[in-house]
């Protein structure tokens, strides 16, 4: 089930950058 699809186009962009921030987070937690 894709759920994306449904997902207005705004509201990705936001999520996109959310874990693109989240993602950049843990890798400095890691080092």
């Amino acid at each position: 089930m894709d759920v994306t699809s449904k997902v207005p186009e705004k509201i990705r962009e936001k999520f996109k950058e959310c874990a693109t921030a989240w993602k950049t987070l843990a890798e400095k937690e890691k080092q």
